[in-house]
């Protein structure tokens, strides 16, 4: 394999950053064939760079910022609410 070619190989970890998800969801979405990735001699993971953008493509992901392991939350996922406090108080006051 050449050096050009090796770069283009991003590990599950990488991956799970610039997603902004665990490792877990990475291989699951590997597993479930959501995502494509190569195996390698011993067994790891490597994923290419054009397999991770067409993921992203397909899925609409925004990749997380250099330097960034978090996603900030999605206030729609959250019903407008940003943090799991605030969601926990308004769903315990309108129960």
């Amino acid at each position: 394999m050449s050096a050009d070619a090796a770069d283009a190989l991003m590990t599950v970890d990488e991956v799970a950053v610039r997603l902004r998800v665990t490792t877990t969801t990475v291989r699951r979405w590997i597993k479930g064939g959501k995502l494509r990735a190569l195996r390698m001699t011993g067994g790891t993971l490597r994923i290419t760079q054009e397999d991770l953008a067409a993921f992203e493509r397909q899925h609409g992901t925004i990749p997380a910022q250099e330097g960034t392991h978090s996603a900030e939350p999605d206030p729609e996922e959250w019903g407008g609410y940003t943090d799991a406090a605030a969601l926990g108080a308004a769903a315990s006051e309108s129960g």
